[in-house]
């Protein structure tokens, strides 16, 4: 009867699925793409220990209405494999907290709004710029600019930076940074610990970069947001240097407001 209802909405928010699971047995009782988590349980069943299952732990015990609990991206099986993020709110019949309406939002959005959909010259961020977000493993949250459109520089790079070779290869096989690549640099462990700032560093390449940073303050995650170029593009014309750094700092914090709005959005739809 609702599955329209639910399935436009679906693909008004940009959703990957929607999910009505039954408090009392954790079973989900519903979703829009039927994969192979559906009518199975989150209290015994095979994804007891997945996000989903800890989204709905959390909703499932909440006493108020307003209630919601975002978790962050991790590999989810029933997807084939791909990260996921999961948004919980219960449902309420009078004052009893009968079920949990669940949210599951690919990467595929956070990764269109972080690159501008692969245009990032048309933001500013020239021919090495990019803007990115990186969880509290310190890994990415969005594509590798440098892997999009030139992945053998990219895993040359990433080979000669020193990163792990049994990482590099499920990047290879994937096709994707995400939750992979490791960003530990001086930025990310700055904005990681609270702080906002612009500065040079070598980024995860290993290359010199101008770098803004600052934490993403959503609830229920911890991130760090980085916008930064090649710092050799920064200093081509050495009286454009003002203009890139107040540029990058734009650009911050344009994508921080987006990004969090995005957030505020999905989450109370």
């Amino acid at each position: 009867l609702y599955h329209p209802l639910i399935r436009s909405f679906l693909e008004k928010f940009g959703y990957y699925d929607i999910f009505l699971i039954d408090n009392e047995t954790g079973n989900i009782v519903y979703s829009v793409y039927k994969e192979v988590d559906f009518g199975t349980s989150l209290l015994s069943g095979p994804y007891k220990d997945t996000n989903l299952a800890k989204a709905f732990m959390e909703a499932r015990q909440a006493t108020e209405k307003d209630f919601v609990k975002l978790v962050d991206f991790e590999p989810y099986y029933p997807s084939y494999g791909a990260r996921a993020s999961f948004i919980a709110s219960p449902i309420f019949r009078g004052d009893e907290n009968i079920g949990v309406l669940m949210f599951q939002l690919p990467v595929d959005r956070i990764n269109d709004i972080m690159t501008n959909k692969h245009a990032w010259a048309d933001v500013g961020l020239g021919e090495s710029g990019e803007t990115y977000i990186v969880g509290d493993d310190f890994t990415l949250r969005n594509q590798s600019r440098l892997l999009i459109e030139n992945p053998d520089e990219y895993f040359e790079m990433i080979t000669a930076a020193g990163l792990e070779q049994k990482t590099v290869q499920r990047i290879r096989n994937l096709n994707s940074s995400i939750g992979l690549q490791m960003v530990r640099t001086p930025g990310t462990e700055a904005a990681l610990s609270g702080k906002s700032n612009t500065e040079i560093f070598p980024d995860y390449r290993g290359v010199p970069v101008l770098s803004s940073y600052s934490t993403l303050d959503i609830p229920g995650v911890h991130w760090a947001i980085m916008s930064e170029i090649d710092r050799d593009e920064a200093f081509q014309v050495f009286d454009k240097l003002r203009d890139r750094t107040i540029m990058l700092a734009s650009i911050l914090l344009a994508l921080t407001i987006y990004i969090s709005y995005y957030f505020f959005l999905v989450a109370h739809p």
